[in-house]
């Protein structure tokens, strides 16, 4: 992985002078993400999807209904 290596940090300061520090980054695993988790991750975002436009369509449907049905006269 490219992230592995040597690293430097250098901070100046008045009147403590430069202070220089190094440290070692190992890369021990490499993660594989499995397509599984991809598979999952569409169907649930295509079923919040439906379940959003579902609702929407019912919350115009009932307000349509609301106001254009007219009301029975006695």
């Amino acid at each position: 992985m490219g992230d592995a290596g040597s690293y430097t940090c250098t901070v100046s300061s008045f009147p403590g002078g430069t202070l220089e520090g190094t440290t070692e980054l190992v890369v021990d695993v490499v993660v594989v993400v499995k397509d599984g988790v991809h598979k999952s991750a569409k169907i649930i975002t295509a079923g919040v999807f439906f379940l959003i436009v579902g609702t929407m369509l019912t919350t115009t449907f009932f307000i349509i209904r609301k106001r254009y049905v007219p009301v029975p006269s006695d």
